[in-house]
């Protein structure tokens, strides 16, 4: 008797451990579904948005992951940030960053601004910039992500969503 209550004990303490990890991530997804999305990224309220490479498709020999964020850093100013890492020391590291704006009337992400930074004989390289941009638009960052060792070069691309700045 005492062990079927400890069995029932425990897999009632399992399956409140299930409801309650898999409810946050379901909520998270039905909240995106409200809003609307162009080019792959969400037009959200949001004070901060990142985005990764981080999977197995897009993983190399050289090229591990990439990200880039953006945050909402006061009226018309944006923090801007990306980086690209490889799995080991390559001959050439470098991330381009691009911030865009939402434009409605086109239903498309507008330029603002770019760079890029980039590194030798390195396995990391990062770039930040504090952007005065005009408020009352949504604002996204774009990175691409490239590594190359000799002649071969591996690349991918990240995006976060779209944050209001007001």
């Amino acid at each position: 008797m005492k062990r079927k209550n400890r069995i029932l004990t425990v897999l009632a303490m399992f399956s409140f451990f299930i409801c309650i990890t898999l409810t946050p991530q379901t909520n998270a997804k039905a909240a995106f579904s409200n809003e609307k999305q162009v080019d792959g990224s969400y037009l959200t309220s949001d004070s901060f948005s990142m985005g990764k490479t981080s999977n197995e498709l897009t993983k190399g020999v050289h090229l591990m992951d990439g990200e880039c964020s953006i945050t909402n850093a006061g009226i018309g100013r944006i923090y801007t940030y990306a980086a690209t890492t490889a799995n080991h020391k390559v001959d050439y590291a470098l991330v381009i960053i691009y911030v865009e704006r939402y434009l409605e009337d086109v239903n498309a992400w507008g330029h603002v601004d770019a760079w890029s930074e980039e590194v030798t004989d390195d396995y990391y390289v990062a770039t930040s910039k504090s952007l005065e941009v005009e408020p009352g638009y949504y604002y996204r960052v774009r990175a691409e992500h490239i590594v190359f060792v000799g002649d071969e070069s591996e690349e991918t691309a990240s995006a976060t969503n779209g944050i209001f700045v007001d």
